[in-house]
């Protein structure tokens, strides 16, 4: 038993077991039609939504006290969504960037980099 990495040289490559990282829609993509009943159940309780995510560097999209800067930052609700905010300096390599999911208000002109739609997992405020 064990899982068989096919290697794009031809190559192949046995293994006693494999994580694999990824959301758990894609994980049921992956198994199949082997995926069992307890997988099914399991990964299709995961309610994902599409949201709009902003590059920036606009430090007005982040927590005021910068002391509470954390890598993943709630900064509240609007219109019904809640407003995430990175701070990608944390998880990533320096780069003062920042990325904000469902703005609270307009991210300044000169401090976006760009703006994404992705498919990501639903978070509901209680």
């Amino acid at each position: 038993m064990g899982c068989l990495l096919l290697c794009e040289d031809g190559s192949e490559e046995r293994f006693y077991g494999c994580i694999i990282d990824v959301d758990a829609h894609e994980t049921l993509r992956l198994l199949g039609e082997e995926a069992t009943n307890e997988e099914r159940k399991m990964f299709e309780a995961f309610n994902y939504v599409y949201s709009d995510v902003f590059l920036h560097n606009d430090k007005s999209q982040m927590p005021r006290n910068r002391t509470t800067w954390s890598a993943l930052n709630f900064l509240g609700t609007k219109d019904n969504k809640v407003c995430l905010t990175y701070w990608l300096n944390v998880l990533q390599s320096p780069s003062s960037r920042h990325a904000a999911i469902e703005k609270i208000k307009n991210v300044e002109n000169n401090k976006s980099f760009s703006a994404n739609h992705f498919f990501l997992p639903q978070i509901i405020p209680v």
